[in-house]
């Protein structure tokens, strides 16, 4: 049998491969449907997370809101009760707005490091709770992964 390869395609087979190796979660996909989850649960690809140092550096540069709303006091717990709540088995996590990029690119690089490490030791401790994207420094797109 041969599929048809497009863009959407292959970003869609892509995403749920790096989720299941991410969470362990077994997903079924079959010619010309809608990938499905087996099993219980929910799974949240846009999860914001404020790490506790991501809100101390922007607050030492003046920012203490995003959107006009004050940041709240984020914590794993509290994240887990709520995906508890809401019937989430997994969260893939992101950092909130306004993002890590404010003008100064070394202040970028080390606010991206920062979040990005938080991020692997929140995946580290909580396995089957937690994935995560990359917080990227952009726009310093010539140096990614310099430090």
């Amino acid at each position: 049998m041969q599929v048809s390869m497009n863009r959407r395609f292959f970003l869609k087979i892509l995403s749920l491969s790096s989720i299941a190796a991410a969470t362990g979660v077994i997903f079924s996909c079959k010619s010309k449907e809608k990938p499905t989850v087996l099993g219980s649960g929910r799974i949240d690809v846009h999860h914001h997370i404020l790490p506790p140092d991501y809100v101390t550096a922007l607050k030492r540069i003046g920012i203490t809101e995003s959107g006009g709303v004050p940041f709240p006091d984020w914590n794993p717990q509290t994240s887990l009760r709520v995906m508890d709540e809401n019937e989430i088995t997994t969260a893939i996590t992101s950092i909130s707005s306004p993002g890590v990029y404010f003008g100064d690119i070394s202040f970028s690089r080390n606010l991206a490091r920062h979040c990005n490490e938080f991020s692997a030791r929140l995946v580290s401790d909580y396995p089957q709770r937690f994935g995560s994207f990359a917080v990227l420094p952009l726009p310093d797109v010539n140096n990614m992964g310099r430090s």
